[in-house]
């Protein structure tokens, strides 16, 4: 057989192409064991990412439970003690319980915040004035909200001149329908007064609120329906925007 034969040509061929056949065969097996080892590698880890997450995510309910307990039982203490101690914290008219389950019910956020940080101001027995504007002397019907309001971020911008239950009525959107931490006005003989919705309450009113209307009465929870509406007009309820102060409501 001569050199350059086309046969042995074709055999050096099919040997060179064997050749790459099993080189490639070869790379391919040792890809899909390199991927197999970084799949069971990856797996495990995730695995170990899912386990660490169930239980963080157990840790957080265990919390958040410990959390609801103790507000539930702050609530049910200030109930007591307003019995007990005959402090004017909750007036008689108001159904605790009810609205003691409809506090807790509220999802956590500052719009919660605001209205449990009412209801413990409303603890420290505070005095109504006209004329003084702190928590240690006394404060009127607007300025004891504004309070609660700056304590979760919410500023009202007061006009000069301007009356501050008037500049949060210009601030806020009136609604129909309240939600919790709400406020609601009353027209008043000099300005208007202002209390923060925290429940229903009797169908004859405009539902749970903590605040004061007039001179010689603590700041409390009340029933509205026994707000003197001759003498105290309603004016309407107005949505404050508790998304917009901490990003979460």
């Amino acid at each position: 057989m001569m050199a350059g034969d086309p046969i042995d040509a074709k055999v050096a061929q099919l040997g060179r192409a064997s050749r790459r056949a099993a080189l490639l065969s070869l790379i391919g097996f040792i890809i899909i064991l390199v991927s197999m080892g970084y799949a069971a590698v990856r797996l495990r880890q995730l695995e170990t990412e899912k386990e660490q997450l169930s239980a963080s995510i157990s840790y957080l309910r265990s919390h958040t439970d410990d959390l609801l307990r103790t507000q539930e039982s702050v609530l049910d203490f200030l109930g007591g003690i307003t019995t007990a101690e005959r402090i004017r914290l909750i007036d008689p008219s108001v159904d605790w319980s009810e609205t003691k389950k409809y506090i807790i019910d509220m999802p956590a956020g500052p719009r919660k915040t605001a209205v449990l940080t009412a209801i413990l101001l409303a603890w420290k027995d505070l005095p109504f004035s006209l004329e003084n504007h702190s928590l240690a002397s006394g404060l009127d019907s607007p300025h004891f909200i504004n309070v609660v309001l700056a304590n979760v971020g919410i500023t009202v911008q007061k006009g000069t001149d301007e009356r501050l239950s008037d500049a949060m009525m210009r601030q806020f959107k009136k609604v129909d329908s309240p939600m919790p931490g709400d406020l609601i006005f009353y027209r008043g003989n000099v300005g208007s007064f202002v209390m923060m919705y925290i429940a229903p309450g009797s169908p004859l009113g405009k539902g749970i609120a903590v605040g004061t209307l007039q001179t010689g009465e603590e700041v409390q929870i009340v029933d509205t329906a026994h707000i003197n509406t001759p003498v105290y007009p309603f004016i309407g309820y107005f949505r404050v925007p508790y998304v917009k102060a901490k990003a979460s409501d």
